[in-house]
């Protein structure tokens, strides 16, 4: 049963540093912005383990240019997705990717630009639903399980305008978004089941 959908901000970090010549620059003189990128992009993971459960950032694109095979890169831009639940720790762990990407900068001599793309909030669902999903799962002789979504659903949209609810079945490892992404067909019979119950109370609620 899920209580809240974790809150998303998409970063886009540009890392601005100068394109050299692969054979004729020393490497102690060069500002290469993918090396650049790519402490920053440590860092950032660094700062989500630090700050531990539930807390995730996730380095998804990177482009290079002039993408040339013998040009040290001038140019890296990359995109981060950060989430947490909590509003404040979210907005903490956002402000240390902006500290850390900046420190880096500064070290190596690079210039940095950091753009919010989307941030959308954590949202919490109905603990009314909620309560008839816990219900429902008791009746099918499941005891059930609260967790928070890290993953964005339509749901965080439909808070504004309804009660919405939740109801989560186990992917096979926990895998997800990729071809392996498959649940045990006893779990789907179990989830439909939960979820016939669910939906027939509230319905006939008053």
């Amino acid at each position: 049963v899920v209580t809240t959908i974790a809150g998303t901000a998409h970063l886009e970090i540009t890392v601005r540093g100068q394109p050299d010549h692969a054979g004729a620059m020393a490497m102690d003189r060069r500002r290469d912005a993918f090396l650049g990128a790519s402490a920053m992009a440590l860092g950032i993971a660094e700062a989500a383990v630090r700050m531990g459960h539930p807390a995730v950032a996730t380095v998804g694109t990177i482009v290079v240019e002039p993408s040339q095979v013998n040009v040290v890169p001038g140019l890296a831009k990359f995109t981060v997705d950060t989430r947490h639940p909590d509003p404040a720790r979210r907005g903490e762990l956002i402000t240390q990717i902006g500290d850390v990407s900046k420190k880096i900068a500064s070290e190596r001599n690079l210039g940095v630009e950091i753009k919010t793309l989307r941030d959308r909030p954590p949202v919490n669902l109905s603990p009314r639903v909620g309560d008839v999903l816990r219900r429902a799962a008791v009746t099918a002789g499941i005891e059930p399980r609260e967790m928070t979504s890290g993953a964005g659903h339509d749901a965080q949209v439909l808070t504004a305008a309804a009660n919405a609810g939740m109801l989560f079945v186990p992917s096979i490892g926990g895998r997800s978004h990729c071809p392996e992404e498959a649940t045990a067909a006893e779990d789907v019979v179990l989830g439909t089941r939960v979820l016939a119950t669910a939906l027939r109370e509230l319905a006939y609620q008053t």
